[in-house]
């Protein structure tokens, strides 16, 4: 099953991917696995995030091609529910997603989303545009996040992410 993590910088994530492989593993000793791709990986060079803007195109390009050689040599692996590939990125829209939404159903992969609460309530609270209060309380949980996230985002791409985030109830392509 291909797993488009949703969210951004700071929000938890990364950390839910891990937790979920880490209890998986725990309890049930036969568990096949599970990958994660992330465009992040990109960037790591000498094990230090260095992010460049100009190359951000190049860098998604990258991801994907990584997921497509990995289902064109070994999708069958993915097609049941026991081994996970986690796209471990923003995700804000579902353009973004499509991607590798194409690639699942080229693949005979099942797809899915995951959104983590606080992403989500933040974003319901943003749109409140009578609630002053509850966009607040939006913020605050985006800067949370932002002051967590390790990789120097600025906050005010953290807060348009939060802006244009899309909700997706259903994905175009699940099995």
């Amino acid at each position: 099953m291909l797993v488009l993590m949703r969210g951004w910088s700071g929000s938890g994530k990364s950390r839910i991917v891990q937790d979920f492989i880490k209890a998986v593993q725990d309890c049930a000793k036969d568990y096949s696995g599970s990958l994660v791709f992330s465009t992040d990986d990109f960037w790591l060079v000498d094990g230090k995030y260095v992010f460049d803007s100009a190359r951000l195109a190049e860098a998604h390009d990258w991801t994907i091609n990584r997921v497509r050689s990995l289902l064109k040599e070994s999708g069958e692996l993915f097609r049941g529910d026991d081994r996970h590939l986690f796209i471990d990125n923003t995700n804000i829209k579902l353009i973004y997603m499509q991607p590798y939404i194409d690639l699942a159903k080229e693949y005979d992969v099942p797809a899915c989303q995951y959104v983590p609460v606080e992403v989500m309530d933040a974003v319901y609270d943003w749109r409140k545009v009578d609630a002053v209060g509850m966009q607040r309380l939006a913020l605050l949980t985006v800067y949370s996040h932002w002051k967590r996230s390790n990789h120097s985002v600025p906050f005010h791409t953290v807060v348009r992410w939060l802006e244009e985030f899309e909700i997706v109830n259903k994905l175009p392509y699940f099995v």
